[in-house]
């Protein structure tokens, strides 16, 4: 806060708070249940681990629901899957080997259950969701295995019995980032790499007869390192990759499973968008839309933010919709579209009011797009002690707060009225500080009350 020089005309200048805690969503979409939407994001919440969050699109209010912890799995890179009024989804690290878990979420109850622990030789770090099939649910991870590159499995949830159906390697396909997509009773799939040139490839997998066939090899022209997951639409499958074709910057493929040939049917390119990173195709009234992802802001937003896109199968006219452009709207989206009520609804893993990614809403028919929700983060919480003045600028310590809720350190610019963090503590390096910084040479001191390298000290 700040006063005027005798200490009247008390003005709040800045509000440390925890609101809507979780940030950078990826590999992931909003998944409806009962009226409201759920999702995770990958980082953000007490434990920079990412959370569990619900969102009431009919009053906007944002819940934080599930803050992921470590020794519980940590850091999803996919989306919830429903099944029998629970979610059940998957963590790309944590656990009691580091390297994912499967987990079910009761979202009446708030209950969290971790139900299997991941482990190196059996399918570590997962990139995508769970498929429910006939009573069970499959995936893939992209690493782990005998080779290390990732393997295809089979959870039952009645049992808790998780089976390694197949390993993956660089002959036939490894590395998937996506999910399965089920068809007439065989799974289909995309890998990021592997296969004659590297690039990934597109199998069939039949999980009675646990028979994996390679169908197609990635060649440039038609694609390369997918991110994504295959939709199928009268008798043919859709995806994309996030390299290859003409421009190198990822292209829309169709792939004929009777006749096997795999087609590019658009490529994608710096002024229409590009790198369509763990985006998939959703179908609308006969279109497909999806997003591209850009890469990070730079300083170039125009080009580099991303954006929503439609595309005709039949006419093959593509459409760039809506672009990403304003950071403070939400750019770099790396997660899909959800359709409700004629309307999308998505997420971006940037941008923001807090730079932490955004939830939106897309009006196809009105081409709208309007921001719903900032994710946060957790921008720190209780400050401690007084401010230090050099420069023309005021720092100090927050206590709590933070992406690990360890503290942080914070600038304050009074001519602007804008505060930034500076540095995140985290456990290592000592957190929860109390006090004040103090400055000599032009170097701030200070100390933290906890943490460090010998842990809790």
């Amino acid at each position: 806060f700040s006063t005027d020089a005798i200490g009247n005309q008390f003005t709040s200048r800045h509000q440390f708070n925890s609101y809507n805690p979780g940030a950078n969503p990826g590999y992931s979409e909003l998944k409806e249940y009962n009226g409201k939407f759920y999702g995770m994001t990958q980082n953000g919440g007490s434990n920079d681990a990412g959370v569990i969050f619900e969102w009431d699109p009919s009053t906007n209010i944002y819940q934080n629901k599930y803050d992921f912890i470590s020794l519980n799995g940590r850091n999803p890179r996919g989306s919830l899957t429903l099944n029998a009024g629970k979610f059940y989804g998957m963590t790309s690290s944590g656990g009691i080997n580091d390297v994912g878990v499967i987990f079910e979420w009761d979202p009446t109850s708030n209950i969290y259950t971790k139900k299997n622990d991941l482990n190196a030789s059996n399918g570590s770090n997962p990139h995508g969701k769970l498929t429910f099939h006939e009573g069970k649910f499959y995936g893939m991870t992209y690493a782990g295995g005998n080779n290390g590159t990732g393997v295809i499995f089979e959870w039952d949830p009645n049992i808790n019995l998780y089976t390694k159906k197949i390993d993956l390697n660089s002959v036939n396909g490894n590395n998937p980032i996506g999910s399965l997509t089920v068809n007439e009773g065989k799974f289909y799939g995309i890998t990021n790499k592997g296969g004659l040139t590297n690039y990934g490839v597109i199998f069939e997998w039949d999980p009675i007869s646990n028979i994996y066939n390679k169908k197609i090899d990635f060649d440039w022209n038609n694609g390369r390192n997918s991110f994504g997951s295959l939709i199928f639409s009268d008798g043919k499958f859709y995806g994309m990759t996030r390299n290859g074709g003409i421009n190198d910057r990822g292209v829309i493929f169709e792939w004929d499973p009777v006749l096997n040939i795999c087609t590019g049917k658009q490529n994608f390119a710096d002024n229409i968008g590009r790198f369509p990173t763990g985006n998939d195709l959703i179908k609308r009234e006969g279109k497909f839309y999806g997003m591209t992802s850009g890469i990070s802001q730079g300083i170039d937003p125009t080009v580099r933010g991303g954006g929503i896109f439609e595309w005709d199968p039949v006419s093959n006219v593509f459409t760039r919709m809506i672009n990403l452009s304003d950071p403070t709207l939400g750019y770099l989206p790396f997660g899909n579209l959800t359709l409700k009520d004629s309307k999308f609804i998505g997420m971006t893993s940037s941008g923001g009011s807090n730079n932490s990614g955004v939830i939106f809403e897309w009006d196809p028919n009105t081409n709208i797009y309007s921001k719903k929700i900032d994710f946060n983060g957790n921008n720190g919480l209780n400050p401690s002690g007084a401010l230090s003045l050099i420069g023309g600028k005021f720092y100090g310590v927050a206590k709590n707060g933070g992406w690990q809720s360890r503290g942080l350190i914070y600038e304050w610019d009074p001519s602007s009225d804008t505060i930034q963090n500076k540095i995140q503590l985290w456990a290592p390096s000592g957190g929860n500080p109390y006090g004040k910084l103090i400055i000599s040479d032009n170097k701030f001191y200070g100390m933290t009350n906890s943490y460090g390298d010998a842990f809790g000290s």
